[in-house]
């Protein structure tokens, strides 16, 4: 068989004239899909090693040994704070396959995360770390992908970075031809679903890490039976969710949402590959942290005619953000005339010439002439409230400004011009108009969807998983458990100390109430030998022996002191309603 220190001879290769041989140890690794791990380590500052060996299944088919060796022939000069560094590969012995060496440098994989829901801001984090990372592997060559991103091959290592592991098969698993279903079930990998054989690229990439979020986001891995069929669904739950925990940035979990859409290619603008996402990572700044604006992002003056005041744009929980400001549609464009431009000084004197030219009409023209304007008025307010009835109920009314006729004693005059309005005014449509005597407009308000949603804030001594069924929907941590209204079946479980209750919970639409999971305390026994002062958790509690201490369920810190034989610390795991016994012999 060959081992380790015939895969990496000059690593183990002792100094020259020297006897010291080097220490080297192993550790069993990871196994999965791909095959099982071997870690390597050793007594000299030199990296620790992980050796994949894959199973025999994989590379059956030379096409997969021939393609891995042409990407890790690629990779040997790729160096990348968020992947690790590949080996060239060596075939193992008859029995033993072929095998890919990488460095290894410790953490815990994000599967260790899948505990509990993780935040928006989380999800945020990790996308603007692992998206340009991916855009660099990519650009090394043409078609280069990863194929296999899952939560248990990103590592967090114990500085925060994210590393991605086995960034080396892409290629060599694109040679397999399978169907989506059976990258699943065999591999445990989610890709993008076809009618026929899966094609590993670069957009492959970005829906894999895309899932990676929604499994955070959502406190549970995501697999075949929620994604592609259900996801709309799951993300309407976390849009919910977010609503309800923090409503003060809706827009901003939107702009994560459609980002989540196209990466996912559930959207009709999906990400063709990790430099488009990149691109797009611009959408999902903090409007609000300065260290987040651009040059570009600088303000620019409005022009003149769109200097009117904009609205905030709308939260929605459908699929798409609602446009910031409502433009106007061209139909309701008001044509105003060009104004002649006399110096401003005659502005006053035309007007006072009008003055004089309408106190020359006859007084029977003047009253015709009201007559007719306020008929044109009502006729115009008609054509309006039938053009809201007619449009959709959702739809935002943009038309020219209702224009109050003239009073009958200043009627205007056709051939004199006004003075230029300063700014043309959109359309305001209000319940009263200027005159009493024309019908009052309404615009029709869409109607209120009722609500079918709760909370449920959670109270107990200890931290409890909320789940219904089989999925986790948040924990005692978390803040309110956001529900469909009516009756539920929750299960509060804690597996640390092998807690699990069943309980029955009401959900009122529209609310959060407050409800309480009572936890029994646990009986803890200590005595020591020959006595000791005793501390619990950093509470003196007295001196041994100590009987039937009623204490929370959990782990407990217990500390033995005494003057002449010193200090013992002891770790006790306490149950809820069990006895749990403590017994230290300090003589020894």
């Amino acid at each position: 068989m060959i081992t380790a220190n015939d895969l990496f001879p000059e690593q183990f290769a002792s100094e020259a004239g020297s006897d010291t041989r080097l220490t080297t140890w192993y550790a069993q690794g990871q196994s999965d899909g791909l095959g099982d791990r071997l870690l390597m380590f050793d007594n000299t500052n030199a990296p620790s090693w992980e050796i994949l060996r894959f199973k025999p299944a994989l590379t059956r088919d030379s096409r997969f040994e021939t393609a891995l060796r042409q990407r890790v022939e690629a990779l040997t000069n790729f160096q990348h704070d968020a992947f690790p560094q590949v080996r060239p590969i060596k075939r193992l012995g008859h029995d033993d396959g072929l095998a890919v060496v990488s460095t290894y440098g410790g953490g815990a994989p994000l599967s260790e995360a899948l505990k509990k829901p993780r935040s928006a801001e989380f999800a945020l984090r990790l996308i603007r770390q692992l998206v340009p990372a991916l855009a660099a592997l990519q650009r090394l060559a043409p078609g280069m992908a990863h194929g296999a991103i899952t939560v248990d091959r990103i590592i967090l290592a114990a500085d925060g970075r994210l590393m991605i592991r086995e960034h080396m098969v892409g290629s060599a698993l694109d040679t397999l031809e399978w169907p989506a279903i059976k990258f699943w079930s065999e591999l445990g990998v989610l890709v993008p679903r076809t009618s026929g054989v899966v094609k590993i690229d670069e957009r492959t990439d970005i829906t894999q890490l895309a899932l990676v979020v929604l499994s955070l986001m959502a406190g549970r891995r995501i697999g075949p039976d929620e994604y592609p069929d259900k996801t709309n669904e799951l993300l309407d739950e976390l849009t919910l969710k977010n609503h309800w925990l923090n409503p003060s940035n809706p827009a901003r979990f939107q702009a994560l949402r459609l980002w989540l859409e196209r990466a996912l290619q559930v959207s009709g603008q999906s990400f063709t590959s990790a430099h488009d996402a990149q691109v797009a990572l611009a959408d999902l700044r903090d409007p609000t942290d300065p260290r987040a604006a651009r040059a570009d992002d600088a303000p620019r003056p409005l022009p003149k005619q769109a200097a009117a005041k904009e609205e905030p744009p709308m939260w929605s929980a459908g699929r798409a953000l609602p446009p910031a400001v409502a433009q106007p549609s061209k139909s309701a464009k008001v044509e105003t005339s060009k104004p002649s431009t006399p110096p401003p000084d005659s502005v006053v004197a035309l007007r006072r010439r009008a003055g004089r030219v309408w106190q020359s009409i006859p007084p029977t023209v003047t009253r015709w002439a009201s007559v007719g304007l306020a008929v044109l008025a009502v006729v115009e307010a008609v054509y309006i409230g039938r053009l809201l009835s007619t449009r959709p109920a959702q739809s935002i009314v943009e038309t020219p400004r209702v224009v109050a006729p003239p009073p009958p004693s200043r009627p205007e005059i056709q051939p004199i011009q006004q003075a230029p309005a300063e700014t043309p005014v959109p359309l305001v449509v209000s319940t009263a108009t200027a005159n009493p005597k024309l019908p009052e407009i309404r615009a029709v308000q869409p109607p209120v969807a009722p609500v079918r949603t709760g909370g449920v804030r959670v109270a107990a001594p200890i931290e409890l998983h909320v789940l219904e069924g089989e999925r986790v929907i948040g924990s005692t941590t978390d803040g309110p458990i956001i529900a469909a209204a009516g009756p539920h079946e929750f299960d509060f479980v804690n597996s640390a100390i092998g807690f699990r209750v069943r309980q029955k919970v009401d959900v009122k639409a529209g609310q959060i109430i407050a409800f309480n999971v009572p936890v029994p305390n646990g009986i803890l026994n200590i005595n020591a030998q020959p006595w000791a002062a005793v501390w619990i958790d950093g509470n003196s509690v007295g001196e041994t022996p100590l009987g039937n201490l009623s204490v929370l369920p959990g782990e407990h810190e217990i500390v033995f002191r005494h003057p002449q034989l010193g200090e013992r610390r002891e770790k006790a795991s306490v149950r809820p309603g069990v006895e749990t016994r403590v017994a230290v012999n300090l003589q020894r």
